[in-house]
C-alpha cells in the first residue's frame, strides 16, 4: 500500500507519495515554472507535452508536463482525467503486478475549481539506456541481445495477461537497467475489462511494437528477427 498525501485548493491539486522527500517535492511543485525554465536537460518538447530532467538537493527527477494547445483544447480536457493522473495510476498498477516501470513520486494539476489545466507528473530518473539505443543499427549484435529481447517479450506478455495495453510501445519508451526493461510514458496505457477486447488490443500492441523497425531506421534488423521469433 502506498502512503501519500493530498493537497487540494481552488487552483491546485497535488498528490505525493510520502515515501519520498515530501518537503523537496512540495518545493518543486511551488516552483514548477522555475524548474522548466532551468532544466538540466530537455528530454522532449512539443505541443502535447514537455519532459525535463531536473535536480533538487542531489536527487534527479524527471518531470512531464501535459501542455494545453489552445482554448478549445483546454475546454476539451478540463473535466477529463489528467495525463498526470493517468501516469500516477498506471505506475502504481504496474508496481502492483510486478512490471518494472517509472515510480510515481507526485502529480500536480493546475485547476480553476473543477476545471483542469496543465498537469505535471514527477518520477525518479532511471539511469539506463533506452531499447532504441541498445538495439541500434550501428551496435554489434551479441548474446545479451537475446536475453534483453526475451525480457521485453515477457513484459509484453505479462501486460497482455493482465488485460493491459501500453498503446505507445516505442523502443524509446523502454529503459534498460542491467538488462531489465522499465516502462515509461504511461499516460496512454489502458486496462480492458472485456476479454476479447483485451485479446484484440494485445495483438495490436505486438504489431505496433514490430513497427519500430518499419518506421524508424535506427534499430538493427537482427533485433527485429529476434523479436519476431519470440512473439510469433
Amino acid at each position: 500500500m502506498v502512503l501519500g498525501m493530498i493537497l487540494k485548493t481552488f487552483n491546485q491539486f497535488i498528490r505525493i507519495d510520502s515515501r519520498f522527500n515530501v518537503d523537496d517535492i512540495l518545493l518543486m511543485c511551488s516552483k514548477m515554472d522555475d524548474f522548466f525554465s532551468n532544466p538540466l536537460v530537455v528530454l522532449k518538447d512539443d505541443s502535447t507535452s514537455t519532459v525535463i530532467l531536473s535536480e533538487l538537493n542531489g536527487q534527479k527527477y524527471v518531470i512531464k508536463r501535459a501542455n494545453t494547445k489552445n482554448i478549445a483544447h483546454i475546454f476539451k480536457r478540463a473535466l477529463k482525467t489528467s495525463r498526470a493522473q493517468k501516469n500516477w495510476d498506471n505506475a502504481r498498477r504496474l508496481n502492483k503486478i510486478g512490471i518494472p516501470a517509472i515510480q510515481a513520486i507526485a502529480m500536480m494539476e493546475e485547476r480553476w475549481g473543477i476545471f483542469k489545466g496543465r498537469s505535471y507528473f514527477v518520477c525518479p530518473y532511471i539511469d539506463g539506456v533506452d531499447a532504441r539505443q541498445f538495439f541500434a543499427r550501428d551496435a554489434q549484435p551479441n548474446t545479451t541481445w537475446a536475453t534483453v529481447a526475451q525480457n521485453i517479450c515477457t513484459m509484453i506478455q505479462t501486460l497482455a495477461q493482465h488485460k493491459l495495453s501500453h498503446r505507445d510501445l516505442n523502443l524509446s519508451n523502454i529503459i534498460l537497467v542491467s538488462n531489465v526493461p522499465y516502462l515509461i510514458d504511461l499516460d496512454a496505457m489502458t486496462h480492458y475489462k472485456i476479454p476479447w477486447v483485451a485479446s484484440w488490443a494485445a495483438k495490436k500492441e505486438q504489431r505496433r511494437f514490430m513497427q519500430n523497425w518499419q518506421n524508424d531506421p535506427k534499430p538493427h534488423n537482427s533485433a527485429a528477427k529476434l523479436f519476431q521469433a519470440l512473439l510469433s
